[in-house]
């Protein structure tokens, strides 16, 4: 049975998110979106008819690949 998403009010069945649902997602403004788009970056999109859509697995992705790993407090280098 799908689960509630409270971060995008929707279940977590749904796999292709709207642009507001998408940005909620990801917590940033819809116009940061637009401005990702518009520069070729952020994350992939794709069009539904003349809508453009998320999909989920693209945003985890984008994630995903933005990830730091925390430095140990021994790897750091003396300043």
């Amino acid at each position: 049975m799908p689960q509630y998403d409270s971060r995008i009010g929707t279940s977590t069945s749904r796999t292709v998110l709207t642009q507001a649902e998408a940005a909620d997602y990801l917590r940033v403004t819809r116009r940061t979106l637009y401005r990702w788009r518009h520069e070729r970056r952020g994350p992939r999109w794709t069009y539904a008819g003349r809508q453009i859509r998320y999909r989920r697995t693209d945003l985890d992705s984008y994630l995903d690949a933005r990830t730091a790993e925390p430095v140990a407090d021994g790897d750091q280098e003396a300043r």
